[in-house]
């Protein structure tokens, strides 16, 4: 029969056959049965100690049954893969937390390795009882997703030729942990926002693209636009990454006539000389534009330039710059154009140039942050 919970004395007393007596006593005999259960319980299913300031650390909640007699008490994590304990917090006697956080690092102060995680408590009594539990498994997690994005057909032209007139953009990511979010930007060639997609969880499938912007306005031909994306996990690991996709030149029928618009001749302010560093991507539009005057070589050619005015708001200053700078200046420009093409193969006797400087603007004078594309472009007809 077991006694009771208590403090024992235990007595021996033996008297000999002469008489002589002798007793001994052990006294502070502790009998203590009662149970010595802990449990110890990750707040979160993961975490990412990487210095973003996003789930840096990963906190337990430490329950202990018999908060009495304990002589020390341990909390360490074990990565499932390696199994190296890596320290996460202490306490001795009766000071026991209610709950430990771990800021994910080694006993040398590194980040730990990456992987799936679980953490042990341990209680050790004074009465000789050894308490342990194990907590579910959570991940510890630095990396940012793995992405993949790809852009098809390239280049691409949406002109309703019927011709690479919608582009698939695809997104892929993986990641140790579930991803969270997904963005995708697409910034004009001016690096002004042009359109943008979102969603929740994975991306699932690939953006079929119009080439236009909410509002209903066209890319520009000839013109690269950066495709910017972000994918972002359940623990702020995010991933970023760009892509340009480049603009084809556009044709366009227009009754009777083949209209080719491009917008990205780019020339130095007021002058007729290319805009320096802008030279080479010239270059590249003016030779993509005579592979397609090539191909319809039974039609004449009329190169028009358009200019940006820049006194837009004073009708009698704009009137001046009309006349005096951007008339002269657009037919200057086309004659550049004309040139150029002259030398990729054309026939001077196939073209003929049109000066509009900036009575027919493409976009409105006003419309500051659009109107760098028309100074900067020459729409092509030719029929």
């Amino acid at each position: 029969m077991m006694v009771a919970n208590g403090t024992y004395r235990y007595r021996v007393s033996a008297t000999d056959r002469a008489g002589n007596a002798k007793s001994a006593e052990l006294a502070g005999i502790i009998v203590d049965t009662r149970s010595t259960s802990v449990r110890i319980i990750s707040k979160a299913s993961g975490f990412s100690p990487n210095g973003d300031g996003v789930k840096e650390t990963l906190t337990f909640d430490i329950f202990v049954g018999l908060t009495e007699g304990i002589k020390s008490c341990n909390v360490a994590a074990f990565n499932t893969s390696t199994r190296t304990s890596l320290p996460v917090g202490r306490g001795t006697g009766g000071n026991i937390p209610r709950e430990i956080t771990w800021k994910g690092t080694d006993g040398t102060g590194k980040t730990a390795a990456e992987g799936s995680c679980y953490a042990v408590l341990t209680v050790e009594y004074e009465k000789g009882n050894l308490a342990q539990e194990r907590s579910a498994e959570f991940l510890l997690d630095i990396s940012p997703p793995e992405t993949s994005l790809t852009i098809a057909p390239l280049p691409f032209s949406p002109d309703d030729d019927g011709e690479n007139d919608l582009v698939n953009i695809t997104l892929t990511a993986t990641d140790k942990s579930p991803l969270e979010d997904w963005e995708i930007r697409i910034l004009d060639p001016m690096e002004n926002l042009f359109t943008e997609f979102s969603g929740t969880g994975a991306p699932v499938k690939p953006i079929i693209w119009n080439g236009k912007s909410p509002s209903g306005e066209l890319v520009q031909a000839a013109s690269d636009y950066n495709v910017q994306f972000r994918v972002r996990d359940t623990l702020g690991n995010t991933a970023r990454g760009s892509k340009v996709l480049p603009v084809d030149v556009y044709v366009i029928r227009d009754g009777d006539l083949l209209r080719i618009r491009i917008s990205s001749i780019s020339f130095a302010p007021f002058s007729t000389e290319f805009q320096p560093g802008k030279e080479e991507e010239n270059r590249a539009t003016l030779r993509r534009l005579a592979e397609i005057l090539k191909k319809y070589g039974q039609y004449r050619i009329t190169i028009e330039d358009h200019a940006v005015r820049i006194y837009w708001f004073n009708e009698e200053r704009g009137r001046i710059e009309e006349r005096e700078v951007l008339l002269p200046l657009s037919s200057n420009r086309a004659e550049v154009v004309k040139k150029a093409l002259i030398e990729l193969g054309i026939a001077e006797s196939r073209m003929s140039t049109a000066r509009f400087g900036g009575t027919r603007p493409v976009v409105p004078h006003s419309d500051l942050d659009n109107r760098p594309a028309l100074r900067a472009g020459a729409p092509f007809h030719y029929g």
